[in-house]
């Protein structure tokens, strides 16, 4: 992950330099978005970095690194993903943090009575295992986007 920053801040300053043509650092920026297809550990991070390289990189301030700004977005990403998980599933929001952090201790999946205490509303026994599977592969796939190989941002 922090290759494809220091690409972007290539990228940034190709852009910046009033010697390069308009479309400088366009070559760099391709380069970091085929690393992103490439690379299988960033494929579920690469719709929020072009998020990022659309939208925020242009008003990125001349003072703040491509990092800072991209750090800040993925917190902004990371909590606003994280509060629509809860609000979604209607979890709460401590045992979902709770969970969290416990897999990325102990790399085991969640069990199914810390899922079902994270609920708040418990489904009937029919559909409790749906429910349970569908809302651990939501934290799995949350994990997997915002926590897993992205190192320090």
């Amino acid at each position: 992950m922090s290759y494809i920053l220091q690409l972007l801040e290539a990228a940034r300053l190709e852009d910046e330099d009033p010697n390069n043509a308009p479309a400088g650092g366009e070559k760099t920026r391709k380069a970091a978005l085929d690393m992103l297809s490439s690379e299988p550990s960033l494929r579920s991070k690469r719709e929020l970095i072009e998020k990022f390289i659309d939208a925020h990189m242009p008003s990125t301030p001349p003072g703040q690194t491509v990092q800072e700004a991209f750090g800040a977005f993925w917190t902004e990403e990371r909590r606003a993903a994280f509060d629509k998980l809860c609000s979604d599933e209607n979890l709460k929001s401590e045992s979902v943090s709770e969970i969290i952090q416990e897999y990325q201790f102990s790399d085991r999946p969640p069990l199914p009575d810390d899922l079902h205490a994270a609920l708040n509303t418990k489904p009937g026994i029919l559909e409790r295992r749906n429910v349970l599977d569908r809302v651990k592969e939501k934290i799995l796939d949350f994990v997997r986007t915002f926590d897993d190989g992205t190192g320090e941002i």
